[in-house]
This record gives structure tokens, C-alpha cells and sequence, in this order.
């Protein structure tokens, strides 16, 4: 089985979710939700400082679905951590309509969807039903 994968633009250019997520460390994709508030937004920034000793084997991306609302929530186009997912692709692929961290390690293989408000059970690449936790408790 494998990651989920769909187009997307990074950093102003064109590529796909699997591209962005290859690497040596694993990625905390922060979805701000198909119709962020400035609200959102804090509490995404807030999730990013949270996990900051963690730079050296996490990077933290944004996935936001228009340039628009990246732009309202204070974040240029060109910024390297940002994913604008201006067809939704990735929302759609992965499911998301409201706010949601996913954690990606391809590195172990698993792709893990943690429900940041919900509480509902994530889905990992394999299929199983993983617990879900809440931003506080990433720490």
C-alpha cells in the first residue's frame, strides 16, 4: 500500500503531495480546513511553535486551500513552508474539510490523519484505526 498523493504547489511552483514529503525527516502537514478563520490560523502557528525542539526530525508544512487564504493568515507565496492546494486535491484525496494535522513518515511507511478538534479515529496507510489527539498533546 501506499501514501496518498495528489497535486499541490509549494514554495510557488507546481508538484505533488508525495514530491514535498520525501525525505529524511517525517512532515506535520498543519490543513488549515477549506475555509480557514484567523482563528485557524493561531491556532496552526501555535502548533508549529509546540513541536519547534523537534526541527531536526519534523518539518511542519501548512496546506492551505487558495493562495488567498494563505495571504490573510500572513504567509507569502514563495514561503517554502507553505502547500496551497488551489484544486482541493489534496483535501479531497485525504478527506479533510475542517482543520486537521496529518503526520507523514514515509521513512517508516505510515501516513497517520490526527483529528486536531474531533476526537474521531485517523486512518494510517494500512488501514488500521489510530487514536487521535489534540494539538496540546503534542508536546
Amino acid at each position: 500500500m501506499h501514501a496518498p498523493d495528489a497535486a499541490c504547489r509549494i514554495g510557488g511552483r507546481p508538484t505533488r503531495l508525495l514530491e514535498v514529503i520525501r525525505g529524511p525527516q517525517a512532515d506535520l502537514l498543519l490543513f488549515s480546513g477549506l475555509s480557514p478563520t484567523s482563528e485557524v490560523a493561531s491556532a496552526l502557528q501555535a502548533i508549529e511553535e509546540s513541536v519547534a525542539s523537534l526541527r531536526e526530525h519534523l518539518r511542519v508544512l501548512y496546506v492551505f486551500p487558495s493562495q488567498a487564504y494563505a495571504s490573510d493568515a500572513g504567509m507569502n507565496e514563495y514561503d517554502p513552508k507553505l502547500i496551497v492546494d488551489g484544486l482541493e486535491k489534496l483535501h479531497a484525496t485525504l478527506g479533510i474539510r475542517e482543520p486537521e494535522i496529518v503526520y507523514c513518515d514515509l521513512t517508516a511507511t505510515s501516513v497517520c490523519a490526527l483529528k486536531s478538534c474531533t476526537r474521531k479515529p485517523c486512518w494510517n496507510i494500512s488501514g488500521s484505526s489510530m487514536p487521535t489527539i489534540d494539538g496540546d498533546e503534542l508536546v
